[in-house]
């Protein structure tokens, strides 16, 4: 069997991304399109949360928006909110290693919530990288007679 050249590996790497982005958000533009449809009103999200508390899925719905199927709420399961609709909150959780987890929550599927209960049971995750700002400040500085004997060196600062 031939070997794959440095190029193609890149190009079937490449491939494989754009399939897995457009299949991710496939499921994404799907559900706002059936929720534009029945007349709610989208507001557009973009924040991340972290669940505080375990729940059993029978007390607090979190439902799959795909397939309707339910699962239970763990503390320290991170999800990115996408939109809110109709007291909703529709959200898609950050990526498992863990292999029992990942069939679950790793499919690309969106998750929805009641609002106040999403509010209740999460609370906001911050960016831990602020920004950079640079900022520049001259001097404006004389110089008089550098190559003689009257060498006269004069700043003026003011604030």
């Amino acid at each position: 069997m031939p070997r794959m050249t440095r190029h193609c590996r890149i190009l079937v790497f490449g491939l494989l991304l754009l399939t897995t982005y457009s299949a991710y958000s496939q499921s994404e533009t799907n559900t706002l399109e059936a929720l534009v449809r029945s007349g709610a009103k989208i507001e557009k999200l973009d924040g991340a949360f972290e669940f505080t508390t375990d729940v059993s899925s029978g007390s607090v719905t979190i439902k799959s928006v795909a397939t309707g199927e339910e699962v239970a709420m763990i503390t320290g399961h991170r999800v990115s909110t996408l939109f809110k609709a109709d007291g909703e909150i529709y959200f898609r959780y950050w990526y498992f290693h863990d292999p029992d987890v990942a069939a679950t929550y790793n499919k690309g599927q969106i998750f929805h919530m009641n609002e106040a209960l999403f509010e209740q049971f999460t609370y906001p995750i911050y960016r831990k990288f602020k920004g950079i700002s640079a900022g520049a400040y001259t001097v404006p500085l004389r110089l008089r007679g550098i190559f003689t004997s009257n060498f006269d060196f004069e700043s003026s600062l003011s604030l």
